[in-house]
């Protein structure tokens, strides 16, 4: 009977934690539609003093195999490029934990796929439900949170996923529209293979924290070959669209699009493993 309690327990804690997460999230969400009209003015600012400050040029890019190119506007100057011609898609309200999807379905309409969110969420990305249970030696045992999305990404009690997850889904739909272009994740990747890629048009999709924010505490769980699946409460994906020499661009589903330094971008990009996929 203890036993029992005690898994109950471990189960209840971690779904409180993804309640916890989300009751973040939807703050979060809360505080967008304030600073969106307090930015608007800065971010005019902003772009005279940068017009001043910094000679730019635009260019058209060819992006992906040649059987599936498309040519893409950049914004370059001798300090960075800004991918320009970059539809941000919010993940609320069809999809209030499914940042990394729809961070994903951006990139993919990038590449002139007009597949929506949610017909990736639910068609397309792998899904295991939230069970866990202890094992023998007494280690809290639960699903795949690399390959799967843990729960459900309509609810608001959904987790979070891994890059296995999102590649699979890519990769899915590619197949299905007959697309020689395939999804890749990379995991240790460094900032300047980031800065490489958007230098040649291609945007990346990036493991990161809400609002470039500080992550939070970690916790976790066991999968069942021993790997230790981490997680925490501020966990987000997103798309990296620009960089320059202090700061880079962020097309974000919760607060659209933001600018961060580089500095706690590289931070905090580097603390979520320099997780990231692109296509290819």
């Amino acid at each position: 009977m203890k036993k029992i309690t005690a898994i109950t327990l471990a189960v209840v804690v971690f779904i409180g934690g993804f309640g916890a997460g989300n009751i973040y999230r939807s703050i979060c969400k809360a505080e967008t539609v304030s600073q969106k009209e307090t930015e608007t003015e800065d971010s005019e600012e902003t772009l005279v003093q940068d017009d001043m400050e910094t000679e730019t040029q635009s260019e058209t890019v060819a992006v992906g195999l040649e059987s599936a190119q498309i040519f893409a506007e950049v914004k370059k100057s001798d300090s960075g490029t800004q991918l320009t011609d970059f539809d941000i898609i919010e993940q609320y309200p069809e999809l209030p934990t499914g940042c990394e999807i729809t961070a994903m379905t951006m990139v993919l309409n990038y590449y002139g796929y007009q597949v929506n969110k949610v017909t990736m969420a639910l068609d397309y990305m792998p899904k295991v439900q939230a069970e866990f249970y202890r094992s023998e030696d007494g280690r809290l045992m639960g699903p795949d949170l690399e390959n799967f999305f843990v729960g459900d990404p309509t609810e608001e009690t959904g987790c979070i996923c891994g890059t296995g997850a999102i590649v699979t889904a890519a990769n899915r739909y590619l197949a299905d529209v007959g697309s020689d272009l395939t999804a890749a994740a990379m995991k240790n990747a460094q900032p300047e293979k980031l800065y490489d890629l958007i230098d040649q048009g291609a945007p990346v999709v990036i493991w990161c924290t809400i609002n470039m924010e500080d992550r939070a505490e970690t916790d976790g769980w066991y999968r069942e070959d021993g790997t230790y699946m981490e997680w925490s409460t501020n966990d987000h994906g997103a798309v990296l669209i620009g960089y320059d020499e202090d700061t880079v661009t962020v097309a974000d589903p919760i607060y659209n699009r933001i600018t961060v330094s580089r500095d706690q971008f590289e931070k905090i990009f580097a603390e979520r493993g320099g997780q990231c996929v692109i296509l290819q």
